[in-house]
């Protein structure tokens, strides 16, 4: 039976990465001491090149077997200031070496071709086919007129048999958030949603840099060049949703020449986020500490922006400075 694993994390943490010393790296220099081992990857690359890709193995070849730290940028490098060491070049062209790249490239498929599940999953079926073959059975149909028919099905108990029964066959898509599918979503809406839904809608977040950025807007503004009411004794005890606070921010001519522009330019790109299928946009709008500035400018926007679309508003750092 086949397993699906999934690894997933915060962006930039390092999964893929991981995954790549697990399934591919780890996987080579096993097989490498188990020759009676044999394995077939196809790795879907969705977000980094074939090349790069390859260039990463080679680097971790060299500081797998010698200790040997380079980049992949110093590896590809053509300067001919800073040019690859010869002993590395030396290296990855012995024999030694030349066992450990072969046998990779016989058991890895770097494939950035296809983008779509579609597209993936015929690559996947073109190649087990063309290394096994399906299974069929006859089953007795009865047909409209009421006679029984015989007709052949893939076997559902036993539905594939493949020419290696010892091959491990491993389909690796890095990173499935970059799949194509907006075509498919589009139908599938198109077919079953109400015509009148819009599948849309914007979620527009205050928050302060002091405590982290969000780790999943799609745009931060960063509003901390604007007048800071907390240097206003009688306003600093206050958030951005008191109209004392509101007022002093939305006042003042900076804040209302950045503002049109902002709303300008989302009013301009909102309608591409639409078209290329994003369902939820989230809008983050920092200051310092999330209380004054960030609150107040996320307050008018998000008013502003329901008037076309569905939007909810949260204010990430408020219950800091909720007065008890």
């Amino acid at each position: 039976m086949g397993k699906y694993i999934i690894c997933t994390a915060n962006q930039k943490v390092g999964k893929t990465k991981f995954c790549d010393f697990v399934y591919v790296y780890e996987t080579l220099f096993f097989i490498m001491e188990h020759p009676e081992v044999r394995v077939k990857i196809l790795y879907f690359c969705l977000e980094e090149s074939p090349r790069k890709k390859y260039t990463e193995f080679l680097c971790h070849l060299l500081y797998r077997l010698d200790r040997i730290e380079i980049s992949p940028t110093e590896l590809e490098s053509t300067d001919k200031d800073h040019p690859v060491p010869q002993e590395i070049l030396d290296k990855l062209d012995s024999e030694r070496y030349q066992r450990y790249i072969k046998k990779f490239e016989e058991m890895v498929e770097y494939i950035d071709s296809e983008k779509n599940p579609t597209g993936i999953n015929k690559k996947c079926r073109d190649y087990a086919l063309s290394h096994g073959h399906l299974n069929f059975k006859e089953v007795d149909v009865k047909e409209l007129d009421g006679t029984t028919s015989k007709r052949k099905i893939v076997d559902p108990v036993n539905p594939y048999t493949a020419d290696d029964s010892e091959e491990y066959r491993i389909a690796i898509l890095d990173n499935t958030s970059n799949l194509s599918t907006k075509k498919l979503k589009q139908k599938l809406i198109n077919t079953f949603s109400d015509r009148k839904r819009q599948p849309f809608s914007i979620e527009v977040m205050s928050f302060g840099f002091k405590y982290g950025m969000p780790i999943d807007a799609d745009i931060v503004m960063d509003v901390r060049f604007l007048p800071n009411p907390f240097y206003i004794p009688e306003l600093r005890p206050f958030t951005g949703l008191d109209k004392r606070v509101f007022d002093y921010v939305m006042n003042k001519k900076e804040t209302q020449v950045f503002y049109h522009k902002l709303l300008d330019l989302l009013e301009t790109a909102i309608p591409g986020y639409i078209k290329e299928g994003k369902e939820k946009l989230t809008i983050a709008i920092g200051c310092t500490g999330g209380q004054h500035r960030s609150v107040s400018i996320a307050q008018q926007l998000a008013r502003d922006l329901a008037k076309k679309y569905p939007v909810d508003i949260t204010h990430r750092e408020v219950s800091r400075y909720i007065r008890k």
